[in-house]
């Protein structure tokens, strides 16, 4: 998920995975070879972008082809300057031979997640900037905020484990049989994760841009801070993609929290954000 800065009400989705898988294959070092791999996830997460257009409700004010053609440039040009896409496809050739690249990857994933976790603050503050710059129902920012604090908790959980995972692949890099055996273990609790939380993202990104777009008269006032009015959305539309969300995240939360210990601190919120949030909590309740 991206934070497009102070002058952007919405979030664009990058569609990397939540976490690293470790598979065991050749890395490669040079140049080229580098900067082939960023232009390769870059495409790829550009048309994954795209992608979600398809999945939108019909719009009343703008063609999605006009859009698609409009989000292509942006977004292309966006994720060439973050940081943070940069990040995960650095941290993602470490994995290509992680045998090699064992301590590299480590030394970088937890900063990396910590930029994740500021990122996911920001996503949470465009939701109530959303939110309190319309008429829309507290389900909306209620269904947003549920599902980013569940990624967040994800993290702790991911960070703890693979804690615990260094030890023994550090342990055991000499020992190709057994650090495969312990790279494939991760994978398999990994990967339904990962699959869980690529979807409540693409889910929560086509609510988010379904709201921002039908109230949008041109391309230049897309993710631009503006009234958001719910009489511009399909109410069944809007609304079958919040049961989704909703249902998304609960399944998530409940593998999530089965890997927390009693000892894991809850995610902290940004004191704004956790302010905001309140609000809307007594927003909702006098709505109900």
């Amino acid at each position: 998920m991206l934070s497009l800065g102070k002058e952007v009400a919405v979030d664009k989705l990058d569609i990397r995975k939540n976490s690293v898988y470790l598979p065991q294959s050749q890395v490669y070092g040079d140049v080229e070879e580098v900067f082939k791999d960023f232009k390769t996830a870059l495409a790829d997460t550009v048309q994954g972008n795209l992608e979600i257009l398809k999945e939108l409700p019909p719009l009343k004010s703008l063609s999605i082809e006009e859009i698609r053609q409009y989000l292509e440039k942006d977004i292309k040009s966006h994720l060439e300057k973050d940081s943070i896409f940069e990040k995960s496809v650095e941290i993602a050739r470490y994995v290509k031979d992680i045998s090699k690249y064992l301590a590299s990857y480590f030394g970088e994933i937890f900063k990396y997640h910590d930029n994740i976790r500021a990122s996911i603050d920001r996503s949470i503050f465009n939701g109530c900037r959303m939110f309190f710059n319309s008429d829309l129902p507290f389900s909306f920012l209620s269904v947003v905020g549920d599902s980013l604090l569940a990624e967040k908790d994800y993290m702790d959980v991911y960070d703890r484990r693979i804690h615990r995972e260094y030890v023994g692949l550090l342990a055991n890099r000499n020992n190709e049989k057994k650090f495969k055996r312990l790279c494939d273990a991760h994978n398999q609790w990994i990967n339904p994760l990962t699959k869980k939380f690529d979807d409540i993202q693409r889910t929560r990104v086509k609510l988010m841009w379904y709201v921002d777009f039908s109230n949008s008269m041109s391309v230049d006032e897309l993710f631009k801070v503006k009234p958001l009015k719910s009489s511009s959305l399909d109410k069944d539309a809007f609304e079958s993609i919040i049961v989704s969300l909703k249902d998304q995240t609960i399944d998530a939360k409940k593998i999530v929290e089965s890997g927390l210990r009693p000892s894991l601190i809850p995610c902290e919120l940004d004191s704004g954000v956790g302010t905001i949030l309140k609000v809307g909590e007594l927003l909702g309740s006098q709505e109900g």
